[in-house]
């Protein structure tokens, strides 16, 4: 965003810290899927977390505001797009409405947090920024719901 300042931002209203409790009670109610809380992912501000599926595979639980499920779609389908260039994205293996938030349950990708930005990193992200060119070029109208 240009021209933010902090008094600007003061303003906007702080987006709650996700309860991994709470969305993984209403999610085995909405769905009959109990998935395990595996702890906190690290960095962010309002949380994501690891959880383990009946089948023991690994994924990650993020969310949004409820009311947004359509804007959770399109992101999954954008997701696919990208996925379909080369970019590292996600893939989202469930969404749902739940009476607190939309669930996100995403793929979990391999890597790390790397520890320095270095030459190598930011001709990295460069790259991939260039894999991301022209992508919805065949799209009409906007991009995301607002």
């Amino acid at each position: 965003m240009t021209g933010s300042s902090p008094d600007r931002l003061a303003n906007f209203p702080r987006v709650a810290r996700i309860d991994v409790g709470l969305m993984l009670r209403e999610l085995a109610e909405a769905t009959g899927i109990a998935l395990t809380d595996e702890g906190p992912c690290p960095g962010g501000q309002v949380g994501a977390a690891y959880v383990r599926w009946p089948d023991g595979h690994r994924s990650v639980l993020t969310c949004q505001p409820a009311g947004n499920l359509a804007r959770v779609r399109q992101e999954a389908e954008l997701l696919v797009i990208g996925r379909a260039h080369g970019v590292p994205a996600p893939r989202y293996e469930l969404t749902a409405e739940l009476p607190s938030a939309i669930a996100i349950i995403q793929e979990l990708l391999p890597g790390k947090r790397p520890v320095a930005v270095d030459r190598p990193i930011v001709e990295s992200m460069v790259e991939m920024n260039s894999r991301c060119r022209g992508l919805l070029a065949h799209r009409a109208g906007p991009v995301m719901p607002s």
